[in-house]
């Protein structure tokens, strides 16, 4: 191995941090090597974005590297994460390096709905591609920055467009075969760069592990035979889980379920990830509560544990789940009088989180119950139950958000941006008033964040409707300048005064959302 500055060794480290797995679903599982990751791809190329959206855009192909040719249209979603980015958002006219998988399942979409995930989540528009690293925005929106494949480039030293651009089509020009060896030559390598942690000597040094010695070979059947009888983490399942195709799936299909050597569990887990790669298997998700029974005695022992407050999580969120779906009543008598707690950070989304979740998921008497929430206590509550009253009584839930749109804060700002992208211009300036404010600091803030990304989805695709330029680029989605709000702020307010009478509001999103009765 080519010997690298502690320079450059810190920084492969640093970017592990990062790629390493999202806080929400921690895992000792390293992410893959770009050979991996670009393997398994569907696509991998340039893609320009025609239709802005959330989680879930539409683009236009550029430069094909694999799949797809040029002038392809695509819908590609993105991966979502707790800790951020909760509702990556790609605008109009930017353009992005992909490597996508093809989209298969709900292995491709955000979860579904469960009280505590991220209502934006819940939409689950299929994709055609599913980005699970992240692209890259180019031209970056900051010197130096890289995000998802290319940031892994060159075993984490990244790399510019075109010189990554020749090592990836030699990669992909191999057969079968000598891909399969490769990648997994390139997953072993890697398992020992991400294995050294902080220490810059170590990663610089040659790999001499049991895992890289077992790849050395031309022979792949040998390495796959090798890479099987290493009992050490990244020899199996790791290398073969993260990079075995058709060899290895072959020699894996072979052992013996209960052989002693390895779990019975990690075996069909490592196998079940080969096949999905190779489009053999689609994962699917049951939807648990919906299908569980449900009788009077449920009921008595939910609605004592839905009383019983968010004190008891896990019994509560049960509780206020399936009654939901399957008895809305109780829910209703604990929302109107519910206020929302303010300890943590976690809090400040969590009436827009509860107050979705019922209005989404209600189950019987969707237009009552919505109405009697118009009254709630909590504003949050309130705005969730006119946004989808929308679905069942248009009329009456648009004439809801009018009055709603008077709440300080986000929850007016919702209320505002649900009449626009149903075309009502007027709501536009109280909508915009949210990009003037910064939010709270870290992950409180989150929440604030996503409302500023969904105007912004509506703006983008407005203008381009009514073919209008925008004042200038900016997603928030990049945004770390504290200074940028009131300003950004200015320049939208000025630009809708000047350009609304050009422009019809339009949400290409939600024909699609409404049939789904989802925001």
């Amino acid at each position: 191995m080519v010997k690298r500055s502690a320079a450059v060794a810190l920084l492969t480290v640093g970017l592990l941090s990062v790629l390493v797995g999202s806080k929400a679903n921690a895992t000792s599982r390293v992410v893959p090597s770009w050979q991996s990751i670009l393997a398994e791809a569907g696509f991998v190329g340039v893609v320009k974005c025609e239709i802005a959206g959330g989680i879930v855009a539409r683009y236009r192909v550029l430069d094909s590297w694999k799949g797809p040719p040029n002038g392809s249209q695509l819908l590609i979603g993105r991966q979502v994460d707790e800790w951020e980015p909760q509702y990556p958002l790609a605008l109009v006219g930017e353009t992005y390096f992909v490597a996508a998988n093809s989209a298969q399942g709900s292995w491709s979409l955000p979860p579904s709905a469960r009280l505590g995930s991220v209502p934006l989540w819940w939409r689950q528009i299929p994709p055609q591609y599913f980005d699970r690293w992240g692209p890259s925005r180019t031209p970056p929106p900051k010197p130096g920055w890289a995000r998802g494949i290319l940031a892994l480039a060159r075993d984490g030293q990244g790399a510019s467009l075109d010189s990554f651009r020749m090592d990836v089509l030699h990669l992909l020009d191999r057969d079968e075969k000598s891909l399969e060896l490769e990648v997994l030559r390139a997953g072993a390598q890697w398992t020992h760069v991400t294995s050294a942690h902080a220490d810059p000597q170590r990663v610089a040094e040659p790999c001499t592990t049991s895992v890289c010695l077992a790849v050395q070979s031309d022979s792949l059947p040998q390495v796959v035979s090798k890479l099987i009888n290493i009992s050490l983490p990244g020899g199996f399942p790791g290398v073969l889980a993260d990079g075995g195709r058709w060899e290895s799936l072959r020699q894996l299909e072979l052992l013996p379920k209960n052989s002693g050597r390895f779990s019975p569990e990690m075996l069909e887990l490592t196998k079940r990830r080969i096949r999905v790669r190779l489009g053999l298997e689609t994962p699917i998700e049951p939807d648990p509560y919906e299908k569980l029974g449900y009788s009077d005695t449920t009921t008595v022992r939910l609605v004592l544990a839905l009383n019983s407050g968010p004190g008891r999580r896990l019994q509560f969120r049960e509780a206020f789940e399936r009654l939901t779906i399957h008895d809305p009543r109780p829910v209703v008598q604990f929302l109107l009088h519910w206020t929302a707690p303010s300890r943590t950070w976690a809090d400040s989304g969590a009436g827009y989180n509860i107050g979705s979740y019922f209005a989404y998921r209600c189950g019987k008497d969707r237009r009552k119950h919505l109405t009697e929430l118009l009254k709630a206590h909590d504003p949050y509550v309130r705005v969730a139950a006119a946004v989808y009253l929308c679905f069942e009584d248009a009329s009456h839930g648009k004439q809801a958000l009018i009055e709603l749109m008077a709440l300080p804060g986000d929850a007016g700002a919702w209320a505002a941006l649900t009449l626009a992208r149903r075309g009502d211009k007027t709501a536009m300036p109280r909508a915009l008033q949210v990009l003037a404010e910064r939010g709270p600091y870290e992950m409180a803030g989150v929440p604030h964040k996503n409302l500023q990304k969904r105007i912004m989805e509506l703006i983008s695709n407005s203008a381009a409707t009514n073919g209008v330029a925008l004042p200038n680029d900016w997603n928030p989605e990049y945004s770390t300048d504290d200074t940028e709000p009131f300003s950004n702020y200015a320049n939208f307010y000025g630009w809708w005064q000047a350009n609304a009478g050009r422009i019809n509001l339009h949400d290409p999103w939600l024909e699609i959302l409404a049939a789904k009765k989802i925001d």
